[in-house]
């Protein structure tokens, strides 16, 4: 499952007209990127959840995209990463399955990820990052063995701290009887497992990159671009204009000097 039905109010005014998932960085929507990955790892179909400009999910994926069937579940009105969850339980069936959000720009090793969620025999494997500032994230702490001993406070350095990248995977038999009605999966569901020690944590050791505001979309476009401004092969840009760090978006014109932005039609 991929959930997709997110305002990113955070990422206006470029998710005014543009889903978050569709989203370009380095020119490719940040969904498609994900749908190549799992599509790599084997997955054959993937759930979609839609509110925010769902349409323009729908018709831009259609019921195929990049080698994986798509099934699109609409909500009227937004129910969390818990809720929308739980509102797919009947579409996804009984095995484990990925669940992964529509605005991440990763590589994530989902193999791996599966395969550690059947080696611990864990009610959900979480696919996490080491970083200094894990608490401005969200602090999930996870022990030698690989299993997440503390979710949402503030470290005391006796276990490993990380983030969550937004990627995991479910047995929807354990979890989804946790799953509220609305709500955040983490708060609710995980909350509950990990006293159990039935949560797990992966390291992820590749790229990841966060495109929540402006500048970090800003930023993830020029990282993955490996260059210090990306044009869009379908924009235009007049003979002698110079730009730096600058991302332009598909069929933008941009006819002036520019510098530190993002240039959309």
């Amino acid at each position: 499952m991929v959930l997709a039905a997110g305002l990113g109010t955070r990422l206006r005014p470029l998710t005014t007209w543009l889903p978050k998932p569709l989203v370009p960085v380095a020119g490719v929507p940040v969904v498609r990127r994900t749908l190549r990955h799992l599509a790599a790892a084997g997955v054959e179909e993937v759930v979609l959840n839609l509110h925010h400009l769902g349409e323009r999910l729908r018709s831009a994926l259609g019921p195929a995209c990049e080698g994986v069937r798509i099934h699109y579940l609409e909500e009227e009105r937004i129910l969390g990463t818990g809720g929308g969850v739980r509102n797919a339980l009947g579409w996804l069936g009984d095995a484990p399955f990925f669940l992964v959000n529509g605005d991440v720009v990763i590589d994530p090793d989902f193999k791996g990820l599966l395969a550690l969620h059947e080696r611990s025999g864990a009610a959900a494997t979480m696919l996490l990052r080491a970083v200094p500032d894990a608490a401005r994230w969200g602090a999930v702490e996870i022990d030698g063995d690989g299993i997440v001993r503390k979710l949402l406070g503030e470290p005391d350095g006796r276990l490993t701290a990380t983030m969550f990248t937004g990627v995991h995977v479910i047995d929807p038999a354990r979890v989804g009887p946790l799953l509220p009605e609305e709500g955040c999966i983490v708060r609710s569901a995980y909350r509950a497992l990990v006293p159990r020690g039935e949560v797990a944590g992966l390291l992820h050791t590749g790229s990841f990159h966060d495109i929540g505001t402006p500048r970090s979309y800003l930023e993830a476009n020029l990282a993955v671009a490996g260059a210090s401004t990306f044009v869009d092969p379908t924009a235009t840009v007049a003979p002698g204009v110079r730009l730096d760090r600058v991302v332009v978006w598909p069929n933008a014109r941009v006819d002036a000097d520019v510098e530190d932005a993002i240039v959309t039609p």
